[in-house]
C-alpha cells in the first residue's frame, strides 16, 4: 500500500476513533505527523506496549510529509515487532524529537530481547532473512539525504536509535 494511502486510511481511523472513544489526544501540531502516531501508539495499546510521546514542538522543516512518513513508520513498525518479542508488562516505546540549532533531533527508544550484532550490524531473527533491513535501509538513505547522522545502540534490553538531520 501506497504511504498517501495509507495516511489517508490512519486520517480516518483517527476521526473515528477520536468520535467513538471522545479522546482528541495530540501529540504534535503536524496533522500528519500526528495522525501516524496516533495510529501506532492504538496499536501499541493492542499489543500491550507502553508508549511515551514527546513531540508537542516537532517541525520537521523542509522534509515531505512522504519522507517523515517513511521515518516515523520504518521505526515505530521496527520498535513494534521488537516490543512483540518481550514478555508483556516489560514492553515500551519511547520517542522525542525536537529542533535545535536548525537540526531535527529524533529518539526511539524500545525494549527489546537480546540481539546479536556482528561487524555493526544487528543479526536477524526474522524467518524471512530478505526482508531484513530494509526499514533500516530505508531510514539511513533519509538520513544520509539530510545530512544527518544516526547512532544505535543495544543494551540491557533497550534499543535505541538517535537521528539528527539537517532542517530549514
Amino acid at each position: 500500500m501506497e504511504l498517501l494511502e495509507e495516511l489517508s486510511i490512519c486520517c480516518q481511523k483517527k476521526e473515528r476513533i477520536d468520535n467513538e472513544e471522545q479522546d482528541n489526544i495530540c501529540y504534535c501540531k503536524d496533522i500528519v505527523v500526528d495522525s501516524v502516531i496516533y495510529n501506532k501508539v492504538r496499536t501499541c495499546r493492542e499489543s500491550g506496549i507502553q508508549t511515551k510521546i514527546s513531540m508537542e514542538d516537532f517541525d520537521k522543516g523542509n522534509i515531505s510529509d512522504l519522507e517523515i512518513l517513511g521515518l516515523l513508520y520504518n521505526l515505530f513498525d521496527n520498535a513494534i515487532e521488537a516490543c512483540q518479542r518481550v514478555k508483556e508488562g516489560e514492553r515500551f516505546i519511547e520517542i522525542s524529537a525536537v529542533k535545535v540549532a536548525g537540526r531535527l533531533m529524533l529518539t526511539i527508544r524500545n525494549s527489546m530481547r537480546e540481539v546479536e550484532v556482528r561487524n555493526g550490524r544487528l543479526v536477524t531473527s526474522k524467518k524471512n532473512k530478505d526482508f531484513h533491513g530494509v526499514g533500516l535501509g530505508i531510514i539511513e538513505d533519509f538520513v544520509k539525504k539530510h545530512r544527518g547522522v544516526m547512532k544505535i545502540k543495544a543494551k540491557d534490553g533497550v534499543f535505541e536509535v538517535d537521528i539528527g538531520v539537517e532542517i530549514w
